[in-house]
């Protein structure tokens, strides 16, 4: 049996512990986040996608096979259309147009003292 965990750190530090049990030879999935089991499946022998919130944030777990073997991964997504992910968007943006303004400046600002000194 295959047992993976992972720990979500949110954004006041808090921990959330996600694991991940999948038998290989009958195929049982069974995934787990905190305290409370999130899914079950069974007859899994093939690659597979889990999605889940923690809070408000997207999360997916992955089971890839490549030949023989199996592995595991977790994600934050971040494309999806989520109410989290549009706040990041319009932090981003602002973001990026405070940088281009700061770099506008610094470059003006070097130009003026350049030109200003000829």
């Amino acid at each position: 049996m295959n047992c993976f965990t992972w720990t979500y750190i949110g954004d006041r530090n808090e921990k959330t512990r996600v694991g991940l049990y999948h038998s290989v030879e009958s195929g049982n999935v069974m995934l787990y986040c905190g305290q409370t089991i999130v899914v079950i499946d069974f007859y899994v022998f093939e690659s597979k996608k889990y999605t889940f919130f923690i809070g408000d944030e997207l999360c997916e777990v992955t089971i890839d096979k490549k030949g023989n073997s199996y592995y595991y991964g977790m994600e934050i997504n971040t494309k999806a259309d989520t109410p989290r992910n549009r706040r990041r968007k319009i932090i981003d943006r602002k973001d990026f147009v405070e940088s281009v303004v700061m770099m506008s400046l610094f470059v003006g600002t070097i130009a003026l003292v350049f030109f200003g000194l000829n």
